[in-house]
């Protein structure tokens, strides 16, 4: 089943045919100068696949044309339908081109029952930052996989040329994401996932928000005077000056606790172009996954510190004059007020998913697309308690307690990746 396509990409990806006989897994990076060349080895579409699709491509994102998320989309309709580049998008395209490209082209690829074919390539392995837009060709004669077994990008725009593609009935498999995404998914053969990680123009983020810190207790008050007694035969007197404050310190207020850290955005679904020229199967369908990544949560707010205990008043006393009353106690502290939980990130957007497979067997192919859910909101943090007052005539006021910090506010769900079979629109 393996025709003169797998090697006409394979020689367009500049793969050694001698190595692809061998049966080698043949890995190489190329770059593209500009969305017009990238048509020629991005794309397998026909120009009337690329008419279809440009009638429609930007049915489901125009919201984001004036953004900045408007000039990626405008250069892959380019490359996967038929476009034309604005003069305002000229400056901005240059910066990201030539683009990477990771390419991979195998004869015959066969995955083990339970197994993963991760192929997205990092900005680790190009020597640049996360958030360089990357992309991943695969050029496969014939795929076969095994119960469980799939194949999947992570956060790349991605080509898929696949001749012949074998599945052998089973369960798909299940990615532990309880780590990543704390969510859970169905099972897939084929999965275009989001990126792992949050990103924004100045950083790479981790997904899920940081706690606040607690707030620092407050200092107990300090009592500055203590007495000095002399025995007597009439018993103990104070002897010495009176000088200073009788009464307690007051205790110091607690901290309010920090403020947890929003939850970043959820990565990206990029846009990918899987052609299947042939399908084999038994009962179950090649079920196809395209999720765009869920918000973080966000961190919750750190506790309010304690507030400090008051000092005692200095105890009534008498010199062989004059008795003296007790000092009042001084008043506790107030607990500091709670840290404001972190607001949870916003689900991740999603670009166009095209599906190429022949016209009789759209049937065996099942499409499962995922919206990108807002994280939640972290908890305020609670309020610390007020210090205890000083022992004293009166005694000291008690501090008041701190506010909990308000919740996060909830990030906002966005739609699921847009999904093509044959150019129709099916999600």
């Amino acid at each position: 089943m393996i025709g003169e396509e797998f090697y006409e990409v394979a020689k367009r990806l500049s793969h050694d045919f001698d190595r692809l006989e061998a049966g080698e897994e043949v890995v190489g990076r190329m770059r593209i100068g500009s969305p017009e060349e990238a048509a020629l080895f991005l794309s397998r579409a026909t120009p009337e696949q690329r008419s279809r699709r440009a009638s429609t491509f930007f049915d489901a994102i125009a919201k984001r044309q004036e953004l900045g998320q408007g000039m990626h989309d405008r250069g892959e309709a380019i490359s996967f339908a038929y476009g034309e580049m604005r003069p305002q998008d000229a400056a901005g395209m240059n910066r990201h081109f030539p683009i990477r490209v990771k390419t991979i082209s195998v004869k015959e690829k066969e995955i083990a029952a339970g197994n993963c074919w991760d192929v997205s390539t990092r900005g680790s392995e190009w020597g640049v930052d996360d958030g360089e837009e990357l992309y991943c060709i695969v050029n496969i004669g014939k795929l076969i996989l095994h119960s469980g077994a799939s194949l999947i990008v992570r956060g790349n725009v991605f080509t898929l040329v696949c001749q012949e593609l074998q599945k052998i009935d089973g369960i798909g498999w299940r990615p532990d994401w309880k780590k990543e995404q704390e969510k859970e998914f169905p099972p897939f053969d084929i999965g275009v996932l989001p990126t792992p990680f949050s990103y924004t123009p100045e950083n790479i983020l981790k997904l899920q928000g940081r706690d606040g810190k607690a707030g620092e207790s407050g200092h107990n008050g300090v009592q500055e005077q203590k007495l000095e007694l002399t025995s007597t035969i009439f018993g103990s007197f104070y002897t010495g000056k009176r000088t200073g404050a009788i009464n307690g310190k007051r205790g110091q207020d607690g901290e309010a606790g920090e403020k947890g850290s929003a939850g970043g955005c959820g990565g990206a679904c990029k846009l990918a172009e899987i052609n299947i020229r042939h399908i084999t199967c038994g009962k179950e369908k090649i079920t196809i996954l395209a999720k765009a990544g869920d918000g973080g949560d966000g961190g919750a707010g750190g506790v309010g510190g304690d507030g400090g205990k008051g000092s005692n008043g200095l105890p009534s006393y008498r010199t062989l004059y004059d008795d003296y009353p007790a000092g009042a106690g001084g008043d506790g502290g107030n607990g500091g007020d709670g840290g404001k939980g972190g607001n949870g990130g916003n689900g991740g957007i999603s670009s166009n998913i095209y599906i190429c497979v022949p016209k009789n067997r759209e049937k065996e192919i099942h499409v499962i697309s995922m919206e990108g859910k807002g994280g939640t909101g972290g908890f305020g943090g609670t309020g610390g308690f007020g210090g205890a007052g000083g022992f004293g005539i009166p005694n000291g006021k008690a501090g008041a307690d701190g506010s909990a910090g308000k919740k996060g506010k909830d990030g906002h769900t966005r739609p699921a990746p847009p999904v093509f079979l044959n150019e129709k629109r099916i999600m």
